[in-house]
């Protein structure tokens, strides 16, 4: 069957003030699933790389918050980026959970709906939403998201600040869902869980393995076994 693709990045770079770039040279493509609802290969991607080597910042910049030093992106369908839960507490208001919903939506009961459905969460509406914990936060954001039905989520660590019954409820939804996703995590357990294909982010460019994060860190030994016998044998 032939893939049909959501989102294209183009020769993408970043840079941070004159002096440094963050990365160039990305070139990722990420294609839809089929007609029943299952995922294609390179769908359900783990975006890793080292502390600071730009992973949200590619995130909003495929999301469209953010533009490219140089490079374009281009999106087909509708993509949902979720930010870090320290961001998410920075742009809420002080206002109550229902009051907020009502803000965004006018058919807000439907995002209650599907958090009671998809997340098995039952929150009290009339709290003040600053006092949601940050695995409610997620699950409330994610439930957002998901009434806008996205054909492709971008995920900025989801896994933080939750616990182990709430990771099982956002694995159950994430190997459920019929569209697209990339997620970032710190969590290598969760990631060999929803993943199937791992993007390494480094300043240069992403390189792409056909496997989940276990997969990936055994391909990554692999190569550093590799260069060092070319080392050696360079030195003798």
């Amino acid at each position: 069957m032939q893939k049909k693709s959501i989102l294209l990045a183009d020769n993408l770079s970043y840079q941070l003030g004159l002096e440094r770039t963050l990365f160039q040279g990305i070139q990722v493509s990420i294609e839809a699933g089929d007609a029943f609802g299952k995922t294609l290969s390179h769908q359900r991607i783990a975006l890793v790389g080292r502390n600071g080597v730009g992973k949200s910042t590619l995130l909003k910049i495929l999301a469209g918050q953010i533009n490219p030093s140089t490079g374009s992106v281009w999106q087909q369908g509708i993509v949902y980026y979720l930010p870090q839960i320290s961001t998410i507490r920075q742009e809420i208001n002080t206002g109550t959970v229902l009051n907020f919903l009502i803000s965004i939506s006018e058919e807000w009961w439907k995002i209650e709906e599907i958090l009671q459905a998809q997340f098995h969460t039952n929150l009290d509406l009339s709290l003040p939403i600053g006092n949601l914990s940050g695995g409610e936060l997620t699950k409330l954001f994610l439930a957002i998201g998901l009434s806008q039905q996205p054909n492709l989520l971008l995920l900025d660590e989801p896994t933080n600040h939750m616990d182990l019954p709430a990771l099982e409820s956002l694995r159950q939804f994430l190997l459920e869902f019929s569209g697209a996703y990339v997620i970032v995590s710190h969590k290598p357990f969760f990631l060999n869980q929803v993943t199937e294909v791992t993007w390494e982010l480094t300043p240069g460019g992403v390189k792409v393995y056909g496997g989940n994060f276990s997969y990936y860190r055994e391909q990554k030994q692999i190569e550093l076994e590799v260069a060092l016998r070319r080392r050696e044998a360079a030195c003798r």
